[in-house]
């Protein structure tokens, strides 16, 4: 994580606090892939407090999906760490099967080719430093050398997606505890009903996390590896009324 986003997370968790809601607490966890970026505790009265976690992105276009992928030589897999989220079962779907198939089938037969291997079952593409210790695995310098050769780190571009319900799902099932809320760049948004707080019974006119557009998958380096990872983009997505950090906009937890 970059410390631009490190710092925006830390100044949304601040500025909850500073709302000074009563009963309410904003906190920013140590970081884990597996959890969202704000935990939320709320406690009315003699009721059992309830828990909820906001996403947090510093614009409209980060990127809304972080799990990785890997070829084993047989199929494309991500880690079984915290069992097969919607996500996880999307791709996996994508490439071995599914629309994004024949790039995917492209991409690995001219990376066998470019490394010397008979076929793409003769080669392996790990996401992780651990694997590369594996004889078949690409290298990351050969990898870096391959990618030289195409336009660019990108070798999957399905058009046409719904990515407002993959990115949903993704937050609400997939993580270690659901998310239901999103405060992206200066506007906040449900992720889809979950609504932990039942927030949208005083203020129905919050906007949905939403929109159809690309789904692409790519090719990251890290300093001793390389990573293949999804892009999810929703650069439709809109704008909101309600925000977390804009004093001039309104506060999606007034009246908790």
């Amino acid at each position: 994580m970059s410390k631009a986003s490190d710092d925006h997370e830390l100044s949304v968790k601040d500025s909850i606090n500073n709302m000074k809601i009563k009963g309410l607490t904003a906190t920013r966890p140590p970081g884990d892939v597996r959890y969202s970026d704000i935990k939320l505790v709320y406690k009315k009265g003699n009721t059992s407090a309830k828990t909820a976690w906001v996403e947090v992105k510093m614009n409209h276009t980060d990127n809304l999906g972080n799990i990785r992928v890997a070829w084993d030589g047989v199929r494309w897999s991500a880690s079984e760490r915290g069992g097969i989220t919607p996500l996880k079962a999307f791709m996996a779907t994508l490439l071995n099967s599914g629309r994004g198939k024949t790039q995917a089938d492209k991409f690995l037969t001219d990376l066998a080719k470019f490394v010397g291997a008979k076929n793409k079952n003769q080669i392996k593409v790990p996401t992780t430093e651990g694997g590369l210790k594996d004889p078949k695995a690409v290298s990351p310098e050969q990898m870096q050398e391959f990618l030289k050769t195409r336009k660019s780190q990108y070798f999957i571009d399905v058009d046409n997606v719904d990515l407002g319900k993959l990115v949903t799902k993704h937050y609400n099932e997939g993580k270690a505890e659901p998310v239901a809320y999103m405060q992206a760049g200066n506007d906040f948004f449900m992720v889809g009903t979950l609504d932990t707080f039942n927030i949208k019974n005083k203020h129905s006119d919050i906007p949905f996390v939403k929109g159809k557009g690309m789904f692409r998958m790519r090719i990251g380096f890290r300093t001793k590896f390389y990573e293949v990872q999804p892009e999810i983009k929703i650069k439709s997505m809109g704008e909101s009324d309600y925000s977390l950090i804009d004093p001039k906009k309104k506060n999606p937890f007034k009246g908790l």
